[in-house]
């Protein structure tokens, strides 16, 4: 799933216009790369692989002496990208790992609002069905707050709420929005 990541993150950054290999390491740098830090060696194969599927074009072009090859997304790409940015977060990914969902939420601005309300609804509503299950659990174990078995447990509820109470924050700023 990780490579998947980097390469529809690639494809997600070529939305904002063309770019290199190392405008695009310095673009992960700069936006997801504070919560997901992809293998910057991937980016070139990923590249050559896009190219030779039709999602980016490259053209090389001439700066100062050296050659550079600036990369730009075709339709094929964005429609490829926009149907995997579409796709619902699964509940094992909510549960195990972050870093798809906040790379999908972090280009969720190219999807129309209804698309991105109704996603990050799911979202929330997965979350705070993982946090009341989570409380149901805490109930039924006598560990105390000491023992360090509960401290998972106690991670999970203390998270899945918060970021619950993130997503219903960021549905609430949407809809006062409407953008």
């Amino acid at each position: 799933m990780k490579q998947d990541l980097v390469q529809y993150s690639i494809l997600g950054l070529l939305m904002d216009g063309k770019k290199s290999g190392y405008d695009l390491k310095n673009d992960f740098k700069n936006s997801v790369g504070s919560f997901y830090a992809p293998s910057f060696g991937s980016i070139y194969p990923i590249l050559k692989k896009h190219e030779k599927n039709g999602y980016v074009i490259g053209k090389d072009e001439a700066v100062g002496k050296r050659k550079r090859t600036e990369y730009t997304i075709t339709s094929l790409g964005k429609d490829t990208f926009l149907k995997w940015l579409k796709v619902p977060v699964a509940q094992h990914e909510l549960q195990y790992s972050c870093d798809d969902i906040l790379v999908k939420l972090y280009f969720y601005r190219y999807l129309p609002l209804k698309t991105r309300l109704a996603l990050i609804k799911k979202l929330k509503d997965m979350s705070f069905e993982n946090y009341y299950s989570l409380i149901e659990c805490q109930k039924e174990i006598s560990f105390p707050i000491t023992d360090s078995r509960r401290w998972p447990l106690d991670w999970g509820v203390v998270s899945f709420y918060a970021y619950a109470k993130w997503l219903e924050s960021i549905e609430d700023a949407y809809k006062k929005r409407g953008d």
